[in-house]
């Protein structure tokens, strides 16, 4: 063997990868489970699969499928991994995170930093509204929301004014800040009461300032989700109607959902005071590493497995 491949200009190394090349059906890689046991199990091919076809899931990002899966015991795996099944089967693909810097707010506990924005939506009966979320940076909990008359500052100073009633901001001894961008709704009467309020350790700040670089997306990429994952293709009827699907999306928002900063975990659970472990899942993914080589390397999947007993 070794004049042929001399003659080609291959090692015989290279002759017998190419020789024992498969190419199994069974495999979402296409690749033969003998030789590459590495693989995820058909089985869990099949977890995913179904995860993916779920009517609830259609909208979600794929990372709150992830750990919804990796919660209820019936995968582990890296993410990485997770999507790279995942758009092999189905047409949906990981969100990539843009090439354009921005200064996102660092958190170390809840309440430190309260985002509050305001929207547009369009609804069928009563046109153009206003919606306002208020949310916690670190646990990323959806604190108040609210539709509003107009983009006036008394509303805005309303939501804030029940916000530190109903979360006993004032008895905090540690820093709060309201982040909000410079639109005229922040300003006005919003301002005018936090100087009333008399508490050095409250304080309004304004994102993307000289004094203040960082931007308000965490209230921005909210609103994103609010329209494109849980609305979706949804008509907004009324006032009314947008306030209940406001209510819906905050249950959705803090027990549903699990955004990638929390591994794992749901808003209300970190606002709870559960801690963000992004090692929580470490040993499980190892142990399902090795049951899973085991299982492919000795499995029969297709007629052509014989030959490598």
């Amino acid at each position: 063997m070794k004049k042929p491949c001399r003659i080609f200009n291959i090692s015989t190394h290279q002759y017998y990868r190419w020789k024992n090349k498969i190419s199994c059906s069974s495999s979402v890689l296409n690749l033969c489970f003998k030789t590459h046991p590495h693989q995820l199990t058909i089985a869990e091919g099949s977890v995913i699969k179904e995860a993916l076809k779920e009517p609830v899931s259609e909208q979600k990002k794929l990372s709150s499928i992830f750990y919804k899966l990796m919660r209820s015991g019936k995968l582990f795996c890296s993410l990485s991994t997770f999507y790279k099944y995942a758009s092999l089967l189905s047409e949906r693909t990981a969100a990539r995170k843009s090439d354009k810097r921005r200064q996102s707010l660092l958190s170390h506990y809840p309440l430190q930093f309260i985002h509050v924005d305001t929207t547009w939506l369009q609804t069928v009966k009563d046109g153009g509204i206003r919606a306002v979320i208020i949310k916690d940076n670190y646990s990323k909990k959806i604190l108040h929301q609210s539709i509003v008359e107009d983009v006036h500052s008394h509303w805005i100073a309303r939501l804030l004014k029940e916000v530190f009633s109903m979360y006993g901001l004032g008895s905090i001894p540690k820093s709060v800040a309201f982040v909000s961008d410079g639109g005229p709704e922040n300003k006005g009467e919003v301002i005018e009461w936090i100087e009333s309020i008399s508490l050095p350790n409250v304080t309004k700040l304004i994102a993307k300032t000289e004094n203040f670089k960082y931007t308000n997306n965490e209230i921005e990429s909210t609103f994103n989700i609010f329209k494109n994952e849980f609305v979706a293709s949804r008509e907004i009827t009324s006032k009314d109607h947008a306030q209940k699907l406001l209510n819906d999306f905050q249950k959705y928002n803090d027990n549903e959902r699990y955004p990638l900063a929390l591994f794992g975990l749901t808003p209300q659970e970190v606002f709870d005071e559960a801690i963000p472990d992004k090692y929580r899942f470490t040993i499980d993914i190892k142990q399902a590493a090795s049951a899973r080589y085991q299982k492919n390397k000795a499995g029969r999947f297709c007629d052509l497995c014989s030959h490598y007993e």
